[in-house]
C-alpha cells in the first residue's frame, strides 16, 4: 500500500465523518497527533484508528490545513449467544455487556470480542472449574448485523482423578467420591464431590479443611483435587518464649479478591472495612457495596486486583520505611543517652540467646555466658550502633 506521508503546516482542523459521536470520539483519540500538531505518517494514523477494532474502513485526506476523515464501522451485533452448560445463559450475557459493552446494538468489534472470550475463560476458572476452558468465538454476518456466538469447551475428558494433600482422614475412603468423575467433565457432578468431601472433615471436626478449588487442576485428562487441611501448631509451654514462637509460625496476611477464611481468627470468610476510612483499600471496600446498594455494576475482579496490587506495592515500602526510621531514632537515643535496663531470654541460639527488651520494643542477640532458660529475666546494657546497618549491640550485665 502506498504510503500517505503528510508534510503541511499544522493542523487548524479535523473533521471526522461517518459513525456515531462516540466512535468519532474513538478515532480522534486514537490518532498520534491532534490540533496544533504538525500531521506526519497519515498511514499509521490510519492504521492506528483501524486497530481500535471498530471499523471497517478509515479514509483520511489532508486538505491545506484541515484533515479530513471518513469512517466506515463495523456493524452492529444483532444477536450474542453462550453456549454454556455449567452456568445459566443470562449470567454470562450480562459479564460480556458490563466488561466489554457486547450486547445487542453495539458496534461489533472482533479485538473485543476475543479479550472477552479470554476474559471468559478466566472467569470459569475463578468460578471453580479446575481448568482454564477454551472459548471460540463465532462471527456471522447478515442483514441485521453481526451474530455473535462463543463456544466454551465445557466438557473435556477426565481419565483419571487424584487426591493430593489428606492426611487427616482416610484418603482411599474419600477418593472414592472422586471416582464417578471420569468421562466427561460435568461442573455439577464436580461440584457435589468437592462438597461431600468438605461435609466428611466438617463431620470428623476439622472446621475449615477441605478441598481447595483453586489449586485443584484437569490436566491432560488427570483431575487432581488439592485437599487444604488446617492445623494448628502447638506452641508448648508458656510466656514471652512461647509467644515469641508462636509470632515465628504466624504468616503475614494476604489480600485477595476472592472469598477466603482467616486462620488467626478462625473464620471461613473474612473481609476488612473500617469506617471512618483509614486506608485505600477501604475506599475500594466502600465503593464496592455502595454499587451494590444502589444496584450497580461493582468493580470486576480483575479491577480489584489492580488496586489491591497498587495499594499493596505502596503499603509494603510505607511500612519499611516506617520501621526503619522508627529503629534509626532509637538507635539515636541509645546513643545520646545509653541504656540498661531488663531483658526476657526468648530463644537460644547456640552459645548465644535472643532477648526482648520490652521497654524498648527491640530484640537482641547476647552471648550467654552460662545456660539460662527461657524465660529468663537479666539485664542488658547497650554498647554501640551499627547506624548503616540499623543495629545495636547489648551484653549481659
Amino acid at each position: 500500500m502506498k504510503r500517505l506521508l503528510a508534510l503541511a503546516a499544522p493542523l487548524r482542523e479535523i473533521v471526522v465523518e461517518g459513525a456515531d459521536p462516540v466512535l468519532q470520539a474513538l478515532a480522534r483519540a486514537a490518532l498520534p497527533f491532534g490540533v496544533g500538531d504538525e500531521p506526519q505518517d497519515l498511514e499509521a494514523a490510519r492504521r492506528a484508528i483501524l486497530e481500535t477494532g471498530y471499523f471497517r474502513d478509515v479514509r483520511l485526506a489532508l486538505e491545506g490545513d484541515v484533515l479530513k476523515i471518513v469512517l466506515v464501522p463495523n456493524p452492529p451485533i444483532a444477536a450474542v449467544r453462550v453456549e454454556t452448560e455449567a452456568f445459566p445463559e443470562e449470567r454470562l450475557l450480562t459479564f460480556l455487556e458490563q466488561n466489554f459493552a457486547i450486547g445487542k446494538g453495539a458496534t461489533y468489534n472482533p479485538v473485543r470480542a476475543q479479550e472477552a472470550a479470554e476474559a471468559l475463560a478466566r472467569a470459569y476458572r475463578q468460578a471453580g472449574f479446575p481448568f482454564t476452558p477454551k472459548v471460540a468465538v463465532e462471527a456471522k454476518e447478515d442483514k441485521e448485523g453481526i451474530a455473535l456466538t462463543f463456544r466454551v469447551e465445557e466438557r473435556p475428558e477426565v481419565k483419571a482423578v487424584r487426591l493430593l494433600g489428606v492426611s487427616l482422614l482416610p484418603e482411599e475412603e474419600l477418593r472414592k467420591g472422586l471416582e464417578a468423575l471420569k468421562g466427561s467433565f460435568d461442573f455439577a457432578k464436580y461440584q457435589e464431590a468437592l462438597r461431600a468431601i468438605a461435609k466428611r472433615y466438617e463431620e470428623a471436626g476439622y472446621r475449615f479443611s477441605g478441598p481447595d478449588p483453586e489449586a485443584s487442576t484437569l490436566e491432560e485428562g488427570v483431575l487432581t483435587v488439592r485437599v487444604r487441611e488446617l492445623k494448628v501448631a502447638r506452641v508448648e509451654g508458656e510466656g514471652l518464649a512461647a509467644m515469641w514462637e508462636q509470632r515465628k509460625a504466624l504468616k503475614r496476611a494476604q489480600l485477595k479478591a476472592v472469598p477466603a477464611p482467616h486462620k488467626g481468627l478462625g473464620l471461613p470468610l473474612y473481609a476488612q472495612v473500617t469506617s471512618p476510612l483509614r486506608r485505600y483499600l477501604d475506599l475500594v471496600a466502600h465503593q464496592q457495596l455502595r454499587a451494590w446498594l444502589k444496584g450497580e455494576r461493582p468493580r470486576s475482579q480483575a479491577e480489584v486486583l489492580e488496586r489491591v496490587g497498587a495499594a499493596e506495592a505502596v503499603a509494603d515500602l510505607v511500612r519499611e520505611a516506617e520501621r526503619k526510621s522508627k529503629l534509626h531514632w532509637t538507635l539515636l537515643h541509645l546513643e545520646a543517652k545509653g541504656y540498661e535496663g531488663p531483658g526476657v531470654l526468648v530463644e537460644r541460639r547456640g552459645g548465644r540467646g535472643v532477648f526482648l527488651l520490652p521497654e524498648l520494643g527491640l530484640t537482641a542477640q547476647v552471648a550467654l555466658p552460662k545456660a539460662l532458660p527461657l524465660n529468663a529475666e537479666a539485664r542488658l546494657r547497650f554498647l554501640e550502633a551499627d547506624l548503616p546497618a540499623l543495629e545495636a549491640r547489648f551484653a549481659l550485665v
